[in-house]
């Protein structure tokens, strides 16, 4: 009993020293490589993750530093499918999409998972294509207190989009969305989503939608800041209160008023991803190097700051009140939105803390070396170490490489008996060869997302 009052405390001391909120400035939370979203759940980030089996898996990872737990299995239904997944939660509710593609990279079958943060999930929709016909199917998932929104199409002769908003001991509500599927967002009572108005220059705008009635409750003008919008991301709080990219600049504005550029974002790098944090809200903001970093904007004071590192591989970022995390190359990261994190290394921990991206700086053979590009993106004050590796295990070549971090360096790497011979007989054929491309790190990784991950060879003249 002494040592359980004495845990308690600790946890009460814990979350009192971080104003509410246990992220650190940043925490790596935990190593990921399959990693594909993330959400905020109370005390916990929740990561959606796929297996090597093709199936999907839902992990636990507590904010306080306590072990991590798998809450959701998802089995393939059969040996060499693989999965995508969505994630969305809140502190009360969490839901998984999960898409199924069969060995031949067709999509088969959809799942939406639901429940507690902390299990038991069960399947709310399942979705099995076995033959060409009709079928709403689901492509992504939003969650706001115990609201679910489903976003689901129908392909016929055209696309058909429709808005489904589960919600506990009431039968599903259905919003007709027509035949453009923008993003959308629930909150309370409300789905917010892009539309454009019926006059003729049909300008963009923000529906604001009562889905128990599922009739237009708002609307708010975007004037023509989102003419020619090709990708936006939208949130949406309690109040009906709103907030879109439109090509890397952010805006926000709530019922019968029209929508401005968010405070504090005037003359900032493009940015992506808003998420409401309470008052504030984080996004993802562009750097140098093609990377991108998760930043906190504060619209009362019409100030931002970064509260991680950047990368050129940062897929996912969630939010709630005190807590940002994001996906950055494989990494769980999480930290307080008041946090600060001036520097371009992640915090030690479970994951790699160098980052590197591999180009072909020229496809020329010079004797038996190549040429590679080493951009070391993030790294501890020593830069990045390592070596570029061709093939399999670097069978085919090796290259070291120590590149500062920020910079970017020019590894020769020299091909083995048997790089040159693969290279070789691929000449004979088609002109060209293709290495496979990778990196050797002590305590780094190659980029998930930049970098083509092979290299071309040009037969030499």
């Amino acid at each position: 009993m002494r040592q359980l009052t004495c845990l308690i405390g600790w946890l009460v001391l814990a979350l009192a020293a971080h104003g509410g909120s246990a992220a650190a400035a940043p925490r790596a939370l935990i190593d990921a490589p399959r990693g594909e979203d993330v959400a905020v759940a109370g005390a916990d980030v929740l990561v959606a993750a796929t297996t090597a089996r093709g199936g999907a898996r839902l992990i636990a990872v507590p904010l306080l530093g306590l072990p991590a737990r798998t809450v959701l299995n998802a089995k393939a239904p059969g040996r060499g499918w693989a999965s995508t997944t969505r994630l969305a939660s809140s502190a009360q509710l969490a839901a998984l999409l999960v898409e199924f593609t069969d060995p031949e990279g067709n999509t088969r079958e959809w799942r939406v998972y639901a429940g507690p943060p902390a299990g038991p999930f069960g399947i709310v929709q399942r979705v099995r294509l076995r033959r060409p016909r009709r079928i709403w199917f689901p492509i992504d998932v939003d969650v706001h207190g115990d609201r679910l929104l489903i976003q689901e199409v129908r392909r016929s002769r055209r696309p058909l989009f429709r808005l489904t908003v589960h919600t506990p001991g009431a039968p599903p509500s259905r919003v007709p969305q027509g035949p453009f599927g923008a993003p959308a967002a629930v909150a309370g009572e409300r789905i917010a989503y892009l539309g454009v108005t019926g006059r003729a220059d049909a300008l963009p705008l923000l529906r604001i939608v009562d889905w128990r009635r599922g009739r237009l409750s708002a609307t708010i003008e975007l004037g023509r800041h989102a003419r020619e919008v090709e990708e936006h991301d939208i949130d949406l709080t309690d109040g009906a209160r709103a907030v879109v990219d439109l090509d890397g600049r952010l805006f926000a504005g709530a019922p019968g008023e029209r929508a401005r550029r968010l405070p504090g974002t005037s003359g900032a790098p493009p940015l992506a991803a808003p998420r409401f944090a309470g008052e504030r809200v984080a996004a993802l903001s562009e750097g140098s190097l093609e990377t991108r970093r998760p930043v906190v904007i504060d619209p009362r004071s019409a100030t931002r700051h970064a509260v991680g590192p950047p990368s050129t591989a940062l897929t996912a970022l969630a939010a709630d009140q005190s807590t940002v995390a994001w996906l950055a190359n494989g990494c769980v990261l999480a930290a307080g939105v008041e946090d600060v994190a001036p520097l371009r290394v992640a915090p030690p921990g479970p994951c790699p803390r160098a980052e590197v991206v591999l180009d072909e700086h020229d496809q020329k053979l010079r004797g038996r070396s190549l040429r590679v590009r080493v951009t070391c993106v993030a790294a501890p004050p020593r830069g990045c170490r390592g070596a570029v590796v061709l093939g399999f295990d670097g069978r085919a070549g090796l290259g070291r490489f120590r590149v500062p971090v920020g910079e970017r360096r020019v590894a020769r790497v020299r091909l083995s008996r048997r790089g040159m011979a693969a290279v070789r007989r691929q000449f004979r054929f088609d002109g060209v060869a293709m290495l496979r491309l990778g990196a050797r790190m002590a305590d780094g990784r190659m980029s998930r997302e930049a970098g083509p991950g092979w290299i071309l060879v040009s037969e030499p003249r």
